[in-house]
């Protein structure tokens, strides 16, 4: 059948299989990778895009990571302020330390109840103490500077002379006393609230019935010892502070314009004494919640 063909018939047959062949390919083969290409390539640009996203969050997780460290020395840093342990008494052992060693009088401590707040809790503590006026401060100043964070919500200082007025005191080379009343936040973390709390109950069972005398001579309460298993009885804390004598008494008799006789001689008023009170004595004395009794003043300090 090929030989019956002339040569322009036997053209056309080639032209037209070849155009076969071709078509088959393109529909079983090409158009099929074409297909797969053209996913191939849209899939690439989408993991070109997310590649970028990564290479940008790669670039910003190495800021991250140094600032994470950073971060972390400053929580580390500000942790400290936070971590004090209100349950083993020792801010209530230094403190009485601190007040023999600066001869203040702590005529009454108070805590309140501890308020929570989101992340940190808050335990407020009103304090009262009689002592000169730069001892005041300087205790003042030891509990704004603790280990934890401090907050001095209210301060109030008043003169205090014990009947006797300045001139006196000044004239007997005396520092004159004042009164101090504080009321100081304290802040931890909230993993130390059961502390907390169980601090101010230990507190307020060791204060309940002993008046304002109760945090000065736990050793001088028979019977009674501190809530705190650091703190053991021990004798007689020695107190320094001023007391007034007595003035003397006046004879009757006739006397001039001035209310002393012609008869008496001039009189000198007695300087005050100062002397050296054991904390038994103070603990006998009844306690009038207005500072130590006849107290106007303290020796200078060199």
């Amino acid at each position: 059948m090929w030989q019956n063909l002339s040569e322009r018939q036997r053209l056309l047959v080639m032209v037209a299989a070849t155009v076969l062949v071709f078509a088959l390919l393109y529909l079983l083969v090409l158009s099929r990778q074409i297909s797969a290409f053209q996913r191939a390539g849209a899939a690439l640009e989408a993991t070109s895009a997310e590649l970028q996203q990564y290479r940008a969050k790669a670039a910003r997780f190495e800021v991250e990571k140094e600032r994470e460290a950073a971060s972390q020395i400053r929580l580390e840093e500000l942790s400290r302020h936070f971590d004090t342990n209100y349950q083993s008494g020792t801010v209530l052992v230094m403190l009485g330390i601190k007040a023999l060693e600066e001869e203040v009088f702590i005529a009454g401590l108070k805590p309140g109840a501890v308020i929570e707040r989101t992340g940190y809790l808050v335990l407020p503590v009103e304090l009262e103490f009689w002592s000169t006026y730069a001892s005041c401060l300087s205790l003042i100043n030891y509990l704004e500077n603790l280990g934890n964070l401090v907050h001095v919500l209210n301060l109030e200082i008043q003169q205090y002379f014990g009947g006797n007025d300045l001139l006196t005191v000044f004239e007997h080379g005396l520092e004159p006393v004042v009164r101090t009343k504080v009321t100081l936040a304290f802040y931890t973390v909230p993993d130390a609230g059961q502390e907390l709390y169980g601090e101010v109950m230990r507190i307020q069972e060791w204060s309940q019935g002993r008046g304002t005398r109760a945090f000065q001579y736990p050793g001088e309460l028979f019977g009674k010892v501190s809530p705190h298993f650091e703190v053991r009885m021990g004798g007689e804390v020695p107190l320094l502070y001023l007391v007034t004598l007595p003035e003397p008494e006046q004879e009757s008799g006739e006397t001039t314009g001035t209310g002393v006789r012609d008869s008496d001689p001039p009189t000198v008023e007695p300087a005050p004494e100062v002397r050296e009170v054991p904390a038994g004595q103070l603990a006998s004395e009844p306690d009038s919640g207005e500072g130590p009794p006849g107290a106007v003043g303290l020796p200078f300090h060199n």
